[in-house]
């Protein structure tokens, strides 16, 4: 598990497919292209997370396939990119995103062995959210408004 030291954060709404960023993060880069030194396996884990990439979008066979755009079907979108080589070192990535879903418990669930820290809790930035690590060890968080969540 790595800290959040460094952590470069935006939030994607997956109802909507729209970024924010609060005061925290205003002057930080858009990060919802996060490079990948292994696509396959990045694909696979947000696909836990239910983005996909449609059958049609995929390249012709013997076509590179360095660039993908996931989606959850409800307008939130996700761009994986290859990784340039020597880019992501294992353990130094100081990339992050945060994806607001009404889903937190099932997710947790979903990923209960991977989560950083313990389970789902209400922060005191107001939202209910939990975190663990993709494959190239970008911080994903994953929460919904404290102040919409029915319980």
């Amino acid at each position: 598990m790595r800290s959040c030291e460094g952590f470069v954060p935006t939030t994607l709404d997956t109802r909507t497919g729209s970024s924010s960023h609060d005061e925290y993060d205003a002057l930080r880069p858009d990060v919802r292209d996060p490079a990948c030194n292994d696509l396959e396996g990045s694909e696979r884990f947000y696909n836990r997370l239910g983005f996909s990439r449609p059958e049609g979008a995929k390249p012709q066979l013997g076509e590179p396939d360095t660039y993908r755009v996931l989606s959850n079907g409800k307008g939130g979108h996700l761009r994986l990119t290859d990784a340039v080589e020597g880019w992501l070192v294992p353990g130094r990535n100081p990339l992050g995103l945060h994806l607001r879903v009404e889903e937190v418990d099932d997710l947790a669930a979903e990923f209960a062995r991977e989560l950083a820290g313990k389970g789902p809790d209400d922060k005191r930035w107001g939202m209910y959210e939990f975190s663990l690590s993709d494959p190239d060890e970008t911080l994903v968080r994953i929460g919904w408004p404290t102040r919409l969540r029915s319980r």
